[in-house]
């Protein structure tokens, strides 16, 4: 907008500036005074108007208050132009901190069978009777401890063992369970379905896995048998043989990745295994809707985000029946074409309904409407998972449900010791930007801020620990100091000009030289607000200034 400065105006700008340049009737005027603001590094003493874009500007040293009135010539200055832009102007502020990679684990385990004390009551403490070596790295299927000389094994996965499970128990954990026995060989004739049931297939590969770490053949699963670990963990530190479990955390262990497995299979191919096409390679970052592989020429795809209607879809997916999968469809408003029969056959209107679901869902749209062609890998969340590894190749058969792949992110932690007197700049859930030493960002948000301050050293106050959750993951980083960037202040749309197109007038203020259409200038005072980066809010003038017009800057 345009106001009224307590400042020469634009037209006595110019009238100025030309009596200096070609004298007033000999009274002897003296030069116009540009003085220069700190941040600038172009003081001149103006002798004559700029000629625009491309043209050199005569310009001498400011005199101080001690000159005899000398001018020296300084060599001229080429000139150039630089637009005026409307920008969003944001105050940020720069903390130090810390990233690691690893998220810690405490195991605590108890006696796989109750004792009697000296009072005669029963005890489930037991006796730690071997443990691993600091730096070893516990993977699927190695022993974490040995308690009443039992092993205690490691298992991948995201559910604790917080039960026994034996044969009829159905749930998550069973599938688990499953899953890790399967990877480790047990499935010898290859005829186990990775489920949430457990059944007798699952019972002999229990057997067979306690006949190998040498537990007693019962096909239960103790709680107290396993650890589940989200990945391979580094053993961080360990208690002396010979203490008790009883409540303590016997092994503490740091996983740098959180891994998950993804099973697939072609269930009811009439005893027919498909045939893998392709498989995403190792390294590929896996979202939902990503194509894990392709399988027959069909794409088997990631479903990450389970909406009510996607959950919904994939429920009658999943039930085998398409005149129960075509109402669905259509009661969920998905008959887009108004094509859709709900008669129990496949044809255009069938098409067109499953690929209006697939669009709304965030998935290709395939049209296919075989539940294997879908894979449901909720638990990953927003983290950034990449494929870590290939199970099967190529080439080879998938029959009713086998692991394919493996899926990893890291486990990142972003910490903060704030000063007592900043931390209300603070607050649980705000989202902040992290830099890293390459100077590549990523988000986070705060997760946690101490109750409790931390005495300062010698040369420091005290501090209060902020923990941040890594928002978006990296494609690469480096454990170590990072920088925490918050946003203290923001200027929505502000009209914003280069720091060096601003003249300082001896009369007080600042102004502007716009480059017109015809190679001419015109000087327009101008009030100035936020500084940030090179570039200072305009927060009124003399003139409109518009987003795109030409200010004339030193080259």
């Amino acid at each position: 907008m345009t106001t009224d400065f307590d400042i020469t105006t634009a037209d006595e700008l110019e009238r100025s500036l030309h009596e200096r340049r070609n004298g007033d009737g000999g009274q002897g005027t003296a030069p116009l005074v540009v003085e220069a603001r700190p941040k600038r590094r172009w003081p001149w003493l103006v002798a004559g108007l700029a000629v625009g874009a491309g043209g050199v500007l005569v310009a001498e040293p400011l005199l101080n208050g001690e000159s005899d009135g000398e001018v020296v010539v300084a060599e001229p200055t080429a000139l150039t132009t630089a637009s005026v832009q409307v920008t969003d102007l944001v105050e940020e502020v720069e903390w130090d901190g810390e990233l690691a990679a690893g998220e810690t684990i405490d195991a605590a385990f108890a006696s796989s069978s109750t004792s009697t004390d000296q009072a005669g009551a029963e005890s489930a403490g037991g006796t730690i009777t071997g443990v691993p070596e600091v730096g070893d790295t516990i993977e699927r299927g190695d022993v974490v401890a040995w308690v009443d000389d039992l092993p205690v094994v490691a298992f991948y996965g995201d559910i604790p063992m917080w039960r026994d499970l034996a044969e009829g128990d159905e749930g998550e954990d069973v599938r688990q369970l499953e899953a890790n026995l399967v990877r480790l060989g047990y499935d010898l004739d290859d005829d186990v379905v990775i489920d949430t049931e457990f059944d007798s297939d699952t019972e002999t590969m229990v057997e067979a896995w306690q006949e190998d770490v040498g537990r007693e053949e019962t096909g239960v699963v103790a709680a107290s048998d396993l650890v589940v670990l989200p990945g391979p963990s580094d053993v961080v530190s360990v208690p002396a043989v010979g203490a008790s479990t009883s409540g303590e955390t016997i092994v503490q262990l740091e996983a740098p990745a959180v891994r998950v497995d993804v099973v697939a299979g072609r269930p009811d191919a009439d005893d027919d295994a498909g045939i893998i096409d392709s498989l995403a390679e190792v390294g590929t970052r896996i979202e939902h809707g990503s194509v894990l592989m392709t399988v027959d020429g069909s794409e088997v795809i990631a479903v990450v985000e389970v909406s009510p209607e996607t959950e919904t879809v994939l429920a009658a997916l999943n039930d085998d029946d398409l005149e129960e999968l075509e109402a669905v469809l259509a009661f969920m408003g998905y008959d887009t074409t108004g094509t859709l029969v709900v008669d129990g056959e496949v044809d255009e209107g069938t098409t067109a309904a499953i690929q209006a679901w697939q669009t709304d869902a965030g998935l290709p749209a395939t049209g296919s409407i075989d539940p294997a062609d879908y894979v449901v890998l909720d638990g990953i969340g927003d983290a950034a998972y990449s494929v870590s590894e290939q199970y099967l190749e190529v080439g080879d058969e998938l029959d009713d449900s086998e692991i394919v792949l493996a899926l990893a992110t890291p486990t990142l932690t972003v910490t903060a010791d704030i000063a007592v007197g900043s931390i209300d700049e603070f607050a649980v859930g705000d989202l902040v930007t992290v830099e890293q030493l390459d100077e590549s960002t990523f988000d986070a948000a705060v997760i946690s801020i101490a109750d409790i301050a931390t005495p300062g050293g010698a040369d420091a106050g005290p501090t209060i620990a902020v923990e941040f959750e890594v928002v978006s993951e990296p494609d690469e980083f480096v454990s170590g100091s990072v920088l925490i960037v918050t946003e203290s202040s923001r200027i929505d749309g502000a009209t914003v000009v280069p720091t060096r197109a601003l003249i300082a007038l001896r009369e007080g203020g600042y102004a502007v030289e716009r480059q017109l259409a015809d190679g001419s200038t015109e000087l327009i005072g101008v009030e100035i607000g936020t500084f940030d980066d090179g570039l200072v809010e305009v927060v009124s003038s003399t003139a409109d200034l518009n987003e795109g017009d030409d200010l004339v800057v030193p080259a």
